[in-house]
């Protein structure tokens, strides 16, 4: 073997561990919660959990509170995310419309409850895959012509991350 060729399998050598060093540092993002997307918390707690651990209830004036949830906008309309089970996203199309919200199929995310000025709260409440719709109609109507909207979300719901053992992936 020459000298050349030596140095081409070395460098060889030297881009399959570094790709293979990348390949393990995004098996461990998606596993640390990387996988979710911009959206996801790493499992917020619903509001009935906060509630049996009696951290729902503002102490001031005794009112009902809810956790700081993954929010949806219309910016997120036709795109996909990922949570876990349990997890709470807290829909928020903006004003202007009386939205219609559906679940095909249903029952895989639900309403949690009404939030006042947004569309809700919803809780991811087993594993599978849904598609959110939601359908505005302007509050003006009938005394305008401003167009309906149209809004779409598939939601991916999995148990919890994966842990990876990067020993074994190497």
């Amino acid at each position: 073997m020459t000298e050349a060729h030596k140095t081409k399998r070395a460098a060889l050598g030297a881009i399959i561990a570094a790709i293979v060093c990348l390949a393990a540092g995004a098996l461990f993002y998606a596993a640390a919660g990387g996988f979710f997307g911009k959206k996801a918390g790493g499992g917020t707690p619903t509001p009935a959990a906060e509630e049996e651990a009696g951290n729902n209830v503002d102490a001031e004036n005794g009112a009902e509170t809810y956790p700081t949830a993954n929010e949806i906008t219309l910016e997120d309309n036709n795109q996909t995310i990922a949570i876990t089970v349990n997890e709470t996203i807290y829909l928020n199309l903006g004003g202007g419309y009386n939205w219609d919200v559906s679940f095909e199929p249903a029952g895989i995310v639900e309403r949690e409850n009404d939030a006042a000025g947004a569309e809700g709260y919803y809780v991811a409440r087993m594993v599978g895959q849904t598609v959110m719709r939601a359908a505005g109609t302007p509050a003006c109507r009938p005394d305008c012509a401003t167009p309906g909207a149209d809004f779409s979300l598939t939601i991916e719901v999995v148990r919890h991350p994966v842990p990876i053992n990067l020993e074994q992936s190497l």
